[in-house]
């Protein structure tokens, strides 16, 4: 049904403002179903329609980064996955950590070192209940990358435990 509404406002794009509210609801739909399936490029697609009619809408932003992700597309997904975070006010780490989780694992997987530690040390500050020793010992890990071991902050990271 999506992609049937989808051609409609090919077809008649004066039309596509008073349909929009129904292609946004079937394409995150359809997306859905898609991703449960694991056709990720179908899910891409779906979701790309979604993000494009509500790019501030974070749901749709993190569920398209998500697809593209799972469909090998890195770079895309992080580029939209620090845009959300970027959008994200002090106190609002704990709003979807799938979003910090993959952010930090995308810019682990590229070598972006010193970010993917940026993001982790972020979220153990602000939201420690949510982040345990394994995100201390991985923090650790990336500190020894990146040559920016300090002593400092383990203690403070330890002490807000």
């Amino acid at each position: 049904m999506a992609d049937e509404c989808l051609i409609y406002c090919q077809r008649y794009p004066e039309n596509k403002e008073d349909h929009k509210e129904l292609i946004i609801r079937l394409c995150y739909l359809a997306g859905e179903n898609a991703g449960q399936e694991a056709n990720h490029l179908q899910a891409r697609h779906y979701f790309s329609q979604a993000y494009k009619l509500v790019p501030s809408n974070i749901q749709f932003a993190s569920n398209l980064a998500l697809s593209l992700s799972n469909s090998g597309d890195y770079d895309q997904s992080l580029a939209i996955y620090e845009q959300i975070i970027a959008s994200l006010g002090y106190g609002d780490l704990g709003f979807s950590p799938l979003i910090w989780t993959e952010a930090v694992n995308l810019n682990d997987r590229k070598g972006n070192y010193h970010r993917t530690l940026e993001l982790v040390e972020k979220c153990i500050l602000e939201v420690p209940e949510n982040f345990n020793k394994e995100a201390l010992k991985f923090a650790n890990e990336i500190r020894k990358k990146t040559g920016r071991f300090q002593r400092e902050i383990i203690i403070q990271i330890i002490h807000g435990l």
